[in-house]
């Protein structure tokens, strides 16, 4: 008798270890991202359909990696294969987050998506912002191209996405100014040099 309590809890070990759902297929919304979860987001609007105001409706390009650093370009210009400059490193919790949204939104389904292109051959049409999602996660490669006409057609999820990452890279929801005028500064007196100009 004493023989089998050892083999009943070893029974018991490999059923709980057969059971135990990856992270792919958690029902859990708060799983654990896979450990070579990364993706990457170009937001491309034809200027038209721009808006400064709006991160899902303002070009850009980010990038999370799996040790959580975050890069991001507010233009997104140049190749989009090329990488942004580094942000900030995400926690896990924060990285957690952005994995929840996709597998709650079905972005972390590689069902859902199709096989990687090249996607530097791909353009908003005319009054159209096209959103370029490419994700990875055990050991495999999804994306997703979506293609809107605001404001008579959306893509929540897309857009929703777009407005995590940016929150995440301090990305403002305002466009930052292309040039700022100086301030005027009449607070420092005479200039204590004058007299060395003559």
């Amino acid at each position: 008798m004493r023989c089998l309590g050892p083999l009943i809890l070893l029974a018991i070990g490999l059923v709980g270890c057969a059971t135990t759902p990856t992270a792919m297929t958690s029902d859990d919304p708060f799983a654990v991202a896979p450990a070579d979860f990364s993706i990457d987001l170009i937001v491309r609007p034809d200027p038209a359909a721009a808006d400064p105001a709006d991160a899902a409706r303002r070009a850009g390009h980010y990038v999370l990696f799996p040790d959580g650093s975050l890069h991001y370009s507010e233009t997104g210009r140049g190749t989009p294969d090329g990488l942004p400059p580094l942000v900030r490193r995400l926690n896990r919790r924060q990285v957690a987050e952005v994995w929840s949204f996709a597998r709650q939104s079905g972005f972390a389904d590689p069902a859902n998506g199709g096989e990687p292109t090249n996607i530097s051959q791909i353009a908003a049409d005319a009054g159209q912002v096209v959103y370029l999602i490419r994700l990875t996660g055990a050991d495999r490669r999804w994306e997703f191209i979506r293609r809107v006409a605001p404001p008579h057609a959306s893509d929540p999820a897309s857009a929703e996405l777009v407005r995590l990452l940016a929150k995440l890279a301090w990305a403002s929801e305002e466009a930052a100014p292309i040039a700022a005028a100086a301030p005027r500064r009449d607070d420092f007196g005479p200039d204590p040099y004058a007299r060395y100009r003559k």
